[in-house]
């Protein structure tokens, strides 16, 4: 008797961990795919724009012109006014340094209540994210020795170069941030990207410095 009342009791505290870790990974994946606040505070500053994002992931702002939507980064989302620009304006604000990939330029934006305002350039490449960092701008930073921050991540199978043929076809990622040159007045730059299925849709976002 006392033997089943044991496993009786062993039963119970099985099923009371299980509902246990079911609610907190329920609660987790809540928490992970909840509206970030800065999304509804960009939409309150908004209104004629649809703002979406959750999560890491980019913020989609749609103004629903014909021109389609605008990719900024999450950590470029909150009550800012966001104003579609014309890419040259943008332009104006690169660092000598920087180039762009040989791709089409999508749509570009201006973020922010006041000036110094910052600025994002959309553009899709059949580069995949990690050898865009690898070959255009991680050997650039380093030769004028400008600090960055950030890091990357690929599936593609161990021993796969970035440029090998099929490389493109493997989902990749990088985030990284690079810091202008001491007393350049440049601009921060960052560069998020992610391929999928040969495509990779970059955001290139020029903020504002104040050295720490």
């Amino acid at each position: 008797m006392a033997g089943t009342k044991m496993r009786l009791g062993d039963g119970w505290t099985v099923l009371f961990l299980f509902v246990a870790f079911a609610a907190a990974g329920g609660a987790a994946f809540v928490y992970m795919s909840r509206p970030l606040d800065g999304v509804v505070e960009m939409q309150k500053a908004n209104p004629g724009w649809k703002v979406r994002g959750e999560g890491y992931s980019p913020i989609h702002l749609d103004d629903g012109t014909p021109a389609g939507v605008v990719l900024i980064g999450g950590d470029d989302v909150g009550p800012y006014r966001v104003e579609r620009i014309d890419c040259a304006e943008v332009k104006k604000a690169f660092p000598a340094w920087f180039h762009l990939p040989d791709a089409p330029i999508g749509n570009c934006a201006r973020l922010g209540n006041a000036e110094p305002y910052t600025l994002v350039l959309n553009l899709h490449t059949d580069m995949p994210a990690v050898e865009l960092w690898e070959r255009l701008y991680e050997p650039t930073a380093d030769r004028l020795q400008l600090g960055y921050s950030g890091g990357s991540s690929s599936r593609r199978p161990k021993g796969t170069a970035p440029s090998d043929t099929d490389a493109a076809r493997y989902p990749s990622s990088i985030g990284f941030s690079i810091d202008p040159a001491t007393g350049s007045g440049d601009r921060k730059v960052a560069i998020q990207a992610d391929s999928l299925h040969g495509s990779t849709r970059v955001i290139f976002t020029f903020r504002p410095y104040s050295p720490p």
